[in-house]
């Protein structure tokens, strides 16, 4: 959030006019950044899907909307500099060529979603150079994500042309995902054997093997 945040600031350094696209996949990550934003006088509105989605992108593009939905252009907009908004509400279909940046909070499965997310500002009439931040949370899931994408051609994980937002993967990716560190050298003999006797098995058998040892051995203590 605090990196978010500060890039953000550093955009509005650089051109106070300048607007961004914050995308997120979790709601929760949009509550904690509206309050961060707030904190640190950075002018944002949020589109949380529906029918008054509209009224967000129009407050955005510094356009006032009347009691019947027809669109007003202000004398004096009020400038927002940062539109928030769900990747599956967002990340398709729209055009908001008045922003140049593209904020994406944390790696997704599937890059044809990211491919969408981008293409919101950079398209047929964008007339500014356009830039797209990524964040990854070191030592997390999220750089295993980030490097599966990068091993991976983007249309291995379109199951099919019609729904996009479906990924392939296989068991050998999903097990990539959450792989663990090496463990250390066994102490005794016993302890050898027992971690040979995992080491060559999938990550969640043998999480549920060591698991199922441990609480036998809790019973017997």
């Amino acid at each position: 959030i605090e990196a978010v945040t500060r890039r953000i600031l550093g955009i509005k350094s650089a051109d106070p006019k300048a607007k961004v696209l914050v995308f997120s996949s979790w709601n929760d990550v949009l509550d904690v950044l509206e309050h961060a934003f707030a904190a640190n006088d950075i002018t944002y509105i949020r589109m949380k899907g529906g029918r008054k989605s509209h009224v967000a992108i129009s407050e955005f593009r510094g356009q006032q909307v009347g009691g019947r939905g027809h669109k007003m252009q202000k004398s004096e907009p009020k400038f927002i500099q940062v539109l928030l908004l769900l990747v599956q509400h967002g990340a398709n279909g729209l055009n908001l060529l008045e922003a140049q940046h593209v904020i994406l909070v944390e790696p997704l499965l599937n890059p044809a979603v990211e491919a969408q997310a981008i293409s919101r500002v950079h398209r047929i009439g964008q007339d500014k150079r356009t830039l797209f931040h990524r964040f990854i949370v070191k030592n997390t899931v999220e750089e295993s994500i980030y490097k599966l994408n990068r091993s991976r051609n983007s249309s291995g994980f379109v199951g099919n042309t019609k729904n996009q937002d479906q990924p392939v993967l296989t068991l050998k990716d999903v097990e990539s995902l959450f792989a663990t560190a090496p463990s250390r050298v066994p102490k005794t003999d016993e302890d050898k054997t027992k971690s040979e006797s995992l080491r060559y098995l999938p990550p969640s058998v043998a999480a549920a093997i060591a698991a199922e040892r441990r609480l036998k051995e809790n019973l017997t203590a």
